[in-house]
């Protein structure tokens, strides 16, 4: 099985001026969750995988 069969796809519409997008992670080494602010004034950067696939890398910011 190919490692894009195994990522999920999640679609959704999110306008980031208006809301606080938070994202919580569980840390492996203690099992606590920590969560994260998308920081939408730090940009997106954008990557092409050689198939030209889009992928963007968001900035976050530690937030509890």
């Amino acid at each position: 099985m190919s490692e894009e069969k195994k990522l999920r796809t999640v679609k959704y519409s999110l306008d980031l001026d208006e809301e606080d997008f938070i994202i919580a992670f569980t840390d492996k080494k203690d099992g606590k969750k920590k969560y994260f602010r998308l920081v939408t004034s730090a940009g997106f950067i954008e990557y092409r995988t050689p198939t030209g696939k889009r992928v963007l890398r968001v900035a976050l910011v530690e937030v509890k």
